[in-house]
């Protein structure tokens, strides 16, 4: 898979599956064998990931992920992530892990 249809998998599952919550969609884009290093999950694969997520909503109804920009591939990494409640608490991360 190319570069661009990478980026464009984490965004789908950025956008609809958790900003969206459509939830079916980590089933549909992630590997069964997926690993997540910065979030660990109960059970392997979509379904802990599901899981997690569907956590997140609960705690975080409003929650949205947005990608302002990619990291440079040379970094080993898939994007910068920004997580903000609200904006005094902004947080932003880059992240690695398999799709």
């Amino acid at each position: 898979m190319s570069t661009e249809h990478n980026k464009a998998i984490v965004r789908r599952i950025l956008a609809e599956g958790i900003s969206g919550k459509n939830l079916s969609v980590f089933d549909e884009l992630l590997d069964p064998a997926y690993v997540n290093y910065d979030l660990p999950t109960p059970a392997p694969g979509p379904e802990g990931f599901t899981q997690v997520i569907a956590m997140f909503h609960a705690a975080f109804p409003d929650l949205r992920v947005t990608v302002d920009e990619s990291c440079p591939p040379a970094q080993g990494r898939n994007g910068r992530k920004v997580i903000a409640p609200d904006v005094a608490d902004r947080r932003e991360w880059c992240s690695g892990g398999t799709v």
